[in-house]
C-alpha cells in the first residue's frame, strides 16, 4: 500500500519510504534547510554579541513563518546561544576570575542578551556551562600543574552524575578529580589517584565537513563562470564543520564518556601527553617487584651494634639474625 507523507500529503509509491515524522525524503530536507535558515538568522541578529526582545521576536517571526515548532527551533540553537553567552563573557573579562559569582556573570549577560521565555528557566545553566567553557574547556595550568578537559557526558558507570551533564576532568600532579555542573553549582564528584586510573584515550572523528559539492555548469565560458559562482556561493552557505572528539576515562571505580566539540582528538591528546604519562608511570611502578626495606648487610650491621651496647641479648641476636637471613634466602629463591 502506498504511503503518504504527512507534510505535502504526496504518495511516496509502494516502495516508497517516510521517516519518523512521517515525511518524505524531499520534505525532509526541505525541513532541514529551514532550521539550518532559522540558525543563520539567529547567528547573523547576534553577530555583535547583543540579542534585544525585537531580535527575538523577528527570529520568532521567521520559524512560525517557516511553520517550525518554536520549541524545536530554538533547541535548535541552544549551543549557539551558549557560545553567544561565552562571547559576552569573555568581552566583558578577557581574563577569567575563578572567584566571581554566578550571580554577577548572570547580570554582566543580561546586560548585552534579553533572555526569551523559551531560555529563561534554564539561563543559569546556560551561563554555568558558559563559564566551564571559559575556565576549563582543553585548558592549562601550568603555574599549578594542572589540565583541564570538558565535555557533555555520553555514557557513565560508577560515577554519579547525569547523561548529556557537563563534565570536567582537573588532572593534577597527584590525582584527577572529576567535577560536573550541577544546575549552577561546580561539584567534584571524585578523586582519583592515578594508581587507581586504567586510562585515558582520546578518539573520535575529529573535524568533519559536511555540505557543499555543487558543481559550477552552464553553456559557455559566461555560463560555466556564473554557474561556478553560483556553486561557490551554496558551498560556503551549505558547508558545515563540527568536532566531534571522544575522551575515555576509565578508573578502578566506573568509567564515563565525554564528547569534546572544540578540540580535535590530536589536540587533545597533546593537552592531556603529561597526564596519560603520570598514569603510564603509576601503573609501571605497580609492575616493579618492591625492594627489601632495607639491605640485609646493613640490617645485621644494625643487630650487632645492638647486641655490642648490650640493647640484645645473644638469644635474641640469634633469633633476629636468622629471620634476616631467612628473608634473603626467600628474595633469592623468588
Amino acid at each position: 500500500m502506498a504511503k503518504r507523507c504527512n507534510r505535502c500529503g504526496r504518495k511516496v509509491g509502494f516502495f516508497g519510504t517516510v521517516n519518523g515524522a512521517g515525511c518524505c525524503g524531499e520534505c525532509e530536507n526541505d525541513i532541514r534547510a529551514l532550521f539550518d535558515r532559522f540558525r543563520k538568522y539567529f547567528l547573523q541578529l547576534s553577530e555583535n554579541g547583543l540579542m534585544s526582545e525585537r531580535h527575538w521576536s523577528a527570529l520568532d517571526g521567521l520559524a512560525t513563518k517557516d511553520g517550525l515548532d518554536l520549541d524545536s527551533a530554538y533547541l535548535s540553537i541552544r549551543n549557539d546561544f551558549r557560545e553567544l553567552i561565552v562571547t559576552v563573557l569573555n568581552k566583558a573579562s578577557p581574563k577569567f576570575d575563578p572567584n566571581r559569582g554566578l550571580d554577577v556573570d548572570l547580570d554582566v549577560v543580561r546586560t548585552s542578551i534579553d533572555v526569551p521565555p523559551r531560555f529563561e528557566s534554564e539561563f543559569a545553566s546556560l551561563v554555568a556551562e558558559a563559564r566551564v567553557n571559559l575556565r576549563y574547556d582543553a585548558g592549562n595550568d601550568p603555574v599549578n600543574s594542572r589540565v583541564y578537559v570538558a565535555g557533555s557526558v555520553l555514557a557513565v558507570s560508577g560515577y554519579q552524575i547525569p547523561i548529556h551533564a557537563m563534565c570536567v576532568l582537573e588532572c593534577r600532579s597527584d590525582n584527577i578529580i572529576l567535577n560536573w555542573i550541577n544546575g549552577t553549582r561546580f561539584t567534584p564528584i571524585a578523586f582519583e589517584e592515578y594508581p587507581q586510573v586504567l586510562s585515558l584515550q582520546i578518539g573520535g572523528r575529529g573535524q568533519i565537513t559536511t555540505g557543499g559539492g555543487f558543481m559550477g555548469g552552464g553553456f559557455g565560458v559566461k555560463g560555466f563562470i556564473e554557474g561556478a559562482a553560483i556553486a561557490t556561493a551554496l558551498n560556503l552557505i551549505t558547508t558545515r564543520t563540527r568536532i566531534e572528539t571522544i575522551v575515555h576515562f576509565r578508573s578502578s571505580r566506573g568509567e564515563l564518556f565525554l564528547l569534546n566539540r572544540k578540540y580535535t582528538p590530536q589536540q587533545l591528546f597533546m593537552t592531556l601527553s603529561p597526564t596519560i604519562t603520570r598514569i603510564e608511570t603509576a601503573h609501571q611502578a605497580l609492575l616493579q617487584p618492591a625492594a627489601p626495606a632495607r639491605d640485609a648487610v646493613a640490617q645485621l650491621q644494625d643487630l650487632n651494634n645492638l647486641r655490642a651496647t648490650g640493647s640484645l641479648s645473644g638469644e635474641e641476636f640469634q633469633y633476629l639474625k636468622m629471620n634476616i637471613m631467612k628473608s634473603l634466602n626467600s628474595a633469592d629463591t623468588n
